[in-house]
C-alpha cells in the first residue's frame, strides 16, 4: 500500500479521534470512503449540454469574438454618411402600399 498524507479540518480530526479507536481502523474507514466516492454514479451530461456541444461542434454556435466580427461587418455596411432628411423619410413611407403601423400589426398577428 502507498502512504498518503491528507489535511483535515480540526473539528473533523477531533470527531474522528472520538469515533475511531485506532489509526488502522481510521485507515480502513478513509480507504472505504474514498472507494465509495470513486464508485459513485457520475453526473450525467444534461440534454441541454449535449445539444449545446453538438451545435458547437457542428459550427452552428459562434464564439463571442466571431459574433462581434460579424456584427461589425454588418454594421459597417449599414452606416450612412449623411442621415436622410425628414422629407426623404416621409416620401419613402408614403410610397408604402400598406401603412407601416398596419404592417407591424400584421407581423405580430394582432
Amino acid at each position: 500500500m502507498e502512504t498518503m498524507q491528507i489535511q483535515l479540518p480540526p473539528v473533523l480530526v477531533q470527531r474522528l479521534r472520538q469515533e475511531i479507536p485506532s489509526s488502522e481502523v481510521l485507515d480502513s474507514v478513509v480507504a472505504e470512503a474514498l472507494q465509495m466516492w470513486l464508485n459513485r454514479p457520475r453526473k450525467t451530461t444534461s440534454e441541454r449540454e449535449k445539444a449545446w456541444r453538438a451545435l458547437n461542434e457542428a459550427g452552428a454556435i459562434m464564439s463571442p469574438e466571431r459574433q462581434n466580427a460579424l456584427a461589425q461587418a454588418i454594421l459597417s455596411k449599414l452606416r450612412v454618411e449623411t442621415p436622410p432628411t425628414r422629407a426623404q423619410v416621409q416620401a419613402a413611407l408614403a410610397n408604402l402600399a400598406v401603412p407601416l403601423s398596419d404592417e407591424i400589426i400584421a407581423m405580430r398577428n394582432e
